[in-house]
């Protein structure tokens, strides 16, 4: 899709990069440069668009993660283990989704820089083309390859804290017996109250 669209902006720049010379060479400038302008404006709406549905996509993910892990994982060591049998695995989970969930506070940093650079180079284009100068060249978004790195590892950190917290919750799990004993002493704080 976003291919599409700079192939789109591409065409539209080069039909107005033609010199005119007559009325009706000038007139096919006039649509030329009216079909580029509604081409970086539609371009420049999609990567708004985009930026604002990544936003929220953005924080929905970070609260899901975020509170998922940490109340599952609490929740289990206060009722199933308090005194963990590996404590360890329950750090290198909580670690990982820490670590995951700061990668992925970067990710969105580095997200919203990528889309301004879009907008950006889209905006230099607009000017030229309303200067009657030709299209600057388009600079690689360095930002791009930063997301794809910073989401491969947050995601590889994701699986690390969930692999550990799900090996936590197997090496934790109660026993017949330990589930026997506990009906028992809470038969016992029922007499005691």
């Amino acid at each position: 899709m976003a291919s599409e669209s700079r192939r789109r902006l591409l065409r539209a720049a080069r039909r107005l990069r033609r010199k005119t010379s007559s009325a009706r060479e000038r007139n096919r400038d006039d649509d030329a440069r009216r079909d580029y302008f509604n081409v970086c404006s539609a371009e420049r709406n999609r990567l708004i668009g985009s930026m604002a549905d990544q936003a929220k996509a953005y924080d929905q993910a970070i609260l899901t993660l975020s509170a998922s892990a940490i109340a599952l994982s609490l929740t289990y060591v206060e009722k199933v283990a308090p005194e963990p049998a590996e404590p360890l695995l329950l750090g290198v989970a909580w670690t990982a989704f820490t670590l995951a969930v700061a990668l992925m506070v970067a990710s969105f940093v580095a997200s919203q820089r990528a889309f301004r650079h879009e907008i950006e180079w889209v905006d230099r284009a607009w000017n030229a083309a309303t200067s009657d100068e030709a299209p600057p060249v388009r600079a690689p978004n360095r930002y791009t390859r930063l997301l794809g790195v910073i989401n491969a590892l947050a995601g590889i950190l994701f699986v690390i804290g969930l692999l550990s917290l799900v090996l936590f919750g197997v090496l934790n799990r109660p026993t017949r017996i330990h589930l026997k004993s506990q009906a028992a002493c809470g038969e016992c704080h029922e007499r005691i109250a």
